[in-house]
């Protein structure tokens, strides 16, 4: 992206467990070579690196679906209808990411 950092919300958990089942099937079985059995180790040791700092990342509080329903009610009762406005754009583009994961 040539320098521009992009910041996305991810699911943690489900990277860790991605990272966990990559790491179960590079992990040494006593069956290779011991130059083979140090890669897969080194492998493995930097996957559960990965994992670790997945674990210890900061956390994002995701706003809840319902608090912006909320919003968007006493935005309308306010007559706000900028913010009301707003919150529709995200709630509808919120339901179309979900609808597109199916």
């Amino acid at each position: 992206m040539g320098g521009m950092t992009i910041a996305r919300l991810i699911d943690a958990d489900a990277l860790a467990m991605h990272f966990n089942d990559w790491a179960l099937t590079i992990a040494p079985t006593g069956n290779e070579t011991v130059s083979e059995s140090t890669r897969r180790m080194l492998q493995w040791d930097a996957i559960q690196e990965a994992i670790n700092s997945v674990a210890t990342a900061p956390t994002i509080d995701a706003i809840p679906v319902e608090w912006l329903r909320e919003r968007k009610h006493w935005a309308a009762i306010d007559g706000d209808h900028w913010a009301e406005n707003i919150i529709s754009y995200l709630l509808e583009a919120w339901q179309k990411e979900q609808e597109a994961k199916q």
